[in-house]
C-alpha cells in the first residue's frame, strides 16, 4: 500500500496527527497527490505558531482534511489538538523492511522516492546489513559500482547525470562509491573526491582535459600539456560522449583557428568564432531547458538544474549580443513564457511544504542561520555574507573570476528558495532572522530590525549577545573593514553589502547592462572604490580569522516591461515595481481588477494572515507602460532561486 492510500484510507476523519521523524512526507510527488486528494498539510514546529495556524485551517471537514506532521512524538504535541486526532505513525523502516534504517535514512527524499520504484520490483531477498544496504544502494538505486562505472567513458557520463540532478549522495554512499573507483587503475588517477563532491570541479576537470587535448592536437604548447586523466584520442567511448556533455552544458566548444587538421569526431566541440560558440551554447542551452519543461512534473531537485541553465543562458544572452538571431531570441521567449507558468505553478503547490524542510540541507532563506549553527561543531566561527540583489547568473559570473583568481578558495554551491514576495524588506529580514515573516510582521515593511533578528537567533542558540555581529558594510571600497570582523569574541558575524543591489537598481539598459556592470567591478582592480578588490580581501581576511563563510543573497532580479502604475493611496502597506503589500483583500482585488496581468499571493503560512501580495506576473513591472525596468519582488525563477555559497580553504 502506498503512502496516498494509507491516507485515503482514514480520510473519514478530518483531523489526522502524524509522526513523521525521518521525514516520508517530505516527498514532493507525494505531497503534490495529497493535496491533489484534498489533504491540507501543517508542519510547524513552534506549539504557538502551530496553534495559530490551526486556527487559520478552520474549518477542518471530511472533504478537506487537515494533517499535522511533527518530527517528534505525537504526546508531545498540545493536549486538546493530541486528543482530537486520528494518530499515524511513519518510519522508513515500515516501507523498506529489509534494508538498513540508519542507513536509508541518509537519503534524500527524491533518493527515497527512487528507492521505493526498485524495492517494489526488486527488493532484496533476505535483511541486509548496514554495509550490504549501502552495496545494494549503489547498485540498484544508483548504477554506481565500481563495475559500471570502469571505464573512463562511463563514470564520465554517469558523473554527468549525478551532477544534473542536484541531489547528491549521502556521505556514507559516496565514500563506500570512492573506494571501489579509486581500486580501479583505469581512473585511480583522477581527482575523484573532488568530482564526486563538487559539480563545478567536476565540469572545470572535463572542460581541462578537453582543452589540453585540443591544444595539443593544435600544436599550441605541445611541451606544456601531458595527455590528461582523460584521453580522447584513443577511446571511441569517449569521443561519443562529446555531444552529450555539449548538451549538458559540461563542456563548451573550444575555439581555435582552423579543424582542417583534427579529426571529425571531434567538430562538435570546436569552434572557429566566439560568435559562433555563443550561438551554438545558447541554442543548446534552451534546448536543454525546453527538454526539462517537456518532461513533466519537476522536482525541487530539478528545478535546481533548470535555473542553473537559465542563469547561463542570461549570461550567454549578454555575451552573444546582436549576433543572436531573431528567430533565436523567439525561441527564447516562448521558453521563458513556459517557464515562468510552470515555476510558479511548482511553487503554488510545493514552495510552503518545502518551509518545513530545514535541515539537513535548507530549502528556503529562512533556514540558514539554523543551518550555520549546525555547523558551528566542527566550524566554531561562521559568517553570513548578504550580496543584496545578487541573482544566480550573477554568481556564476562572479565565480568564474573568482575561481581563477583564488585558487585556494573551496567555494560549495547550494540553491535556496528567497522569501516570497521577493523584496527586500521581507526576505533579508527573512534570511538574517532565521525566522519566517509572520514572526516579524510589525516590520515588514523595513529592514531596522536585522541587527536584532540576528543576534535574538543566535542568544536562542545559545550565544551571548555580544558574540553575534552585524555590519552594514559600505559600498565605498577604499573604507575600513568593520571593527567586528577583528573581534575574537564575534562568533557568528552577519555583513550585508549593497553593491549588487545598487547595480540592479541602476540598469538604464536591461539585465545586460546588470552583467556590463558586474563584469567592469570584478575586473576594475586598478580603482579600489569600483573593483570588488575589496570585498575579495574581506573575504580572505574573514578566512585568516578561522571563520567559514556563507555567501547567499536575499533575491535575485529579472528585466520587466512596465503595465502602469496602480494609484492607491493609503490602500497600500508597501510597494514596488514587482509586489505591492495590502493589509485588506478587498484592496489587492480592487488594485487586481485593473491590473489581470498580476498574481495575488495569500495564506501560505510564511507570510502573516493579514498580508495580501499583489505581484506583476511574468515579466511584468507596476511602472509606466513600455518602460523597461530590471526590478526584483515577484516569482520568476531568477528572483527566487538564489546561491547558497560555503566558502572555505583545504586547511579549514
Amino acid at each position: 500500500m502506498t503512502l496516498a492510500e494509507v491516507f485515503l484510507s482514514i480520510k473519514t476523519y478530518q483531523f489526522i496527527l502524524v509522526s513523521d521523524p525521518d521525514n516520508v512526507l517530505a516527498d514532493e510527488s507525494l505531497t503534490a497527490d495529497l493535496a491533489a486528494r484534498g489533504f491540507r498539510l501543517l508542519h510547524e514546529a513552534d506549539p504557538i505558531a502551530l496553534r495559530a495556524a490551526w486556527q487559520r485551517a478552520q474549518p477542518v471537514t471530511v472533504e478537506q482534511p487537515l494533517i499535522v506532521i511533527t518530527g517528534g512524538p505525537l504526546n508531545a504535541l498540545p493536549y486538546d489538538l493530541w486528543q482530537q486526532g486520528q494518530h499515524l505513525e511513519l518510519a522508513l523502516h515500515t516501507f523498506f523492511p529489509l534494508l538498513d534504517y540508519p542507513t536509508i535514512r541518509q537519503l534524500s527524499p527524491a533518493q527515497r522516492a527512487r528507492l521505493g520504484d526498485v524495492y517494489a520490483q526488486h527488493p532484496p531477498a533476505t535483511p541486509l546489513s548496514a554495509s550490504a544496504t549501502v552495496a545494494w544502494l549503489l547498485e540498484k538505486a544508483f548504477g554506481a559500482t565500481a563495475d559500471a562505472l570502469g571505464s573512463p567513458a562511463r563514470l564520465l557520463l554517469w558523473l554527468d547525470d549525478y551532477h544534473s540532478r542536484s541531489d547528491p549522495l549521502p556521505a556514507l554512499l559516496r565514500q563506500a562509491l570512492l573506494h571501489e573507483l579509486q581500486n580501479r587503475p583505469v581512473v585511480a588517477d583522477w581527482p575523484l573526491a573532488d568530482l564526486l563532491a563538487d559539480r563545478q570541479r567536476y565540469r572545470e576537470f572535463v572542460r581541462l582535459a578537453w582543452s589540453e587535448w585540443v591544444e595539443q592536437r593544435v600544436g599550441e604548447g605541445n611541451e606544456a600539456y601531458s595527455t590528461g586523466a582523460l584521453s580522447f584520442a584513443g577511446d571511441a567511448a569517449l569521443q561519443d560522449s562529446l555531444p552529450r556533455l555539449l548538451r549538458s552544458g559540461t563542456l563548451e566548444p573550444v575555439q581555435v583557428a582552423s579543424t582542417a587538421s583534427l579529426p571529425g569526431w571531434s567538430l562538435p566541440a570546436l569552434a572557429q568564432d566566439e560568435a559562433g560558440v555563443r550561438r551554438r551554447l545558447f541554442a543548446e542551452g534552451v534546448a536543454a531547458v525546453q527538454a526539462a519543461l517537456d518532461g513533466g512534473e519537476l522536482r525541487w531537485e530539478a528545478w535546481q538544474t533548470v535555473a542553473r541553465r537559465w542563469a547561463q543562458l542570461s549570461l550567454h544572452l549578454y555575451q552573444a549580443g546582436a549576433s543572436l538571431e531573431t528567430a533565436m531570441r523567439q525561441t527564447h521567449a516562448e521558453t521563458q513564457a513556459r517557464l515562468d507558468s510552470a515555476f510558479a505553478g511548482w511553487l503554488g503547490s510545493q514552495y510552503t511544504s518545502l518551509a518545513g524542510r530545514r535541515l539537513p540541507t535548507p530549502h528556503h532563506l529562512f533556514h540558514i542561520p539554523g543551518y550555520l549553527d549546525s555547523l558551528r561543531p566542527e566550524r566554531l566561527r561562521v559568517a553570513l555574507l548578504v550580496l543584496d540583489g545578487l541573482s544566480l547568473a550573477v554568481w556564476q559570473q562572479i565565480r568564474a573570476v573568482w575561481s581563477q583568481r583564488h585558487p585556494d578558495w573551496q567555494m560549495d554551491e547550494q540553491l535556496v528558495l528567497a522569501q516570497i514576495p521577493t523584496i527586500t524588506a521581507i526576505s533579508r529580514q527573512a534570511l538574517i532572522s532565521g525566522q519566517r515573516p509572520a514572526h516579524f510582521s510589525e516590520s515588514l515593511t523595513h529592514n531596522g530590525r536585522e541587527k536584532q533578528g540576528w543576534q535574538r537567533f543566535w542568544e536562542g542558540a545559545g550565544l551571548p549577545a555580544s558574540a553575534a555581529e552585524y555590519e552594514l558594510l559600505s559600498t565605498r571600497s577604499d573604507t575600513f573593514y568593520p571593527p567586528a570582523v577583528d573581534s575574537r569574541r564575534v562568533q557568528a558575524l552577519c555583513l550585508v553589502t549593497p553593491i549588487i543591489d545598487q547595480m540592479v537598481h541602476g540598469a538604464t539598459q536591461g539585465v545586460a547592462d546588470v552583467h556590463a556592470s558586474v563584469a567592469l567591478w570584478l575586473h576594475n582592480q586598478d580603482d579600489q572604490r569600483q573593483g570588488a578588490e575589496w570585498l575579495e580581501g574581506l573575504i580572505d581576511h574573514l578566512l585568516s580569522a578561522g571563520y567559514t563563510i556563507a555567501l547567499t543573497s536575499d533575491h535575485g532580479h529579472v528585466q520587466a516591461v512596465g503595465v502602469g502604475q496602480p494609484q492607491e493611496g493609503v490602500t497600500v502597506r508597501s510597494r514596488s515595481r514587482r509586489a505591492r503589500l495590502y493589509e485588506s483583500e478587498q484592496f489587492a482585488r480592487s488594485v487586481q481588477s485593473g491590473y489581470p496581468e498580476t498574481v495575488l499571493w495569500h495564506g501560505d503560512s510564511l507570510l502573516p494572515e493579514f498580508a495580501w501580495v499583489l505581484m506583476a506576473a511574468g515579466r511584468k513591472a507596476f511602472a509606466a507602460e513600455g518602460e523597461v525596468v530590471v526590478s526584483h519582488g515577484g516569482v520568476c525563477i531568477e528572483e527566487v532561486v538564489v546561491p547558497l555559497v560555503l566558502i572555505g580553504t583545504s586547511d579549514c
